[in-house]
């Protein structure tokens, strides 16, 4: 995964051609919204124990925040190429299903890391299940445009002012 060669292979593959021969499915086939309900990111929890470890050791208090996306059940064809919906290289998630199913796991990975590491964490992603029109949130899959952008300042400044005032910060 560290070559530049690999690298870009992936990204032909998955980005550029995968499209080409096959649509992602937007209907829940059997079993694929439970997909990834048992599969652990290890080498992505560790990184974020790491880090929580790290800021610990300097006495900075972390706060971890899960994963917002424009991503939900029952998108169409034409509304996951609307809203630039990017399918990431995991072979199994390549659909509307399994690609929430995955983005599940991550967000329970950094559940999991908050309680183990006595963390505040902050449900972003419950958020923006909440807005009635996800996609005027982001540019793609996950990446929050300006107004995304300000909603997330919002959230974190209402949380942020409760640890305040309870002399937790």
């Amino acid at each position: 995964d560290q070559s530049y060669l690999i690298k870009a292979y992936k990204k032909l593959l998955f980005v550029n051609l995968r499209p080409l021969v096959v649509r992602p499915a937007t209907a829940d086939e059997a079993g694929s919204a439970a997909r990834f309900d048992d599969f652990v990111p290890v080498r992505y929890r560790a990184n974020l124990e790491a880090m929580v470890r790290l800021l610990a050791s300097h006495d900075v208090k972390a706060l971890l925040v899960t994963l917002p996306t424009v991503v939900r059940p029952g998108m169409t064809s034409e509304e996951v190429q609307r809203a630039n919906v990017f399918f990431p290289y995991f072979a199994g998630a390549y659909g509307i299903a399994p690609l929430l199913s995955l983005h599940r796991a991550y967000n329970r990975a950094i559940v999991d890391v908050g309680r183990q590491e006595q963390v505040e964490v902050v449900d972003l992603a419950a958020q923006f299940e909440r807005v009635p029109e996800r996609t005027v949130y982001f540019w793609d899959t996950m990446h929050p445009n300006e107004k995304g952008g300000s909603l997330i300042a919002d959230v974190l400044a209402a949380r942020l002012a409760i640890l305040d005032s309870e002399g937790r910060l």
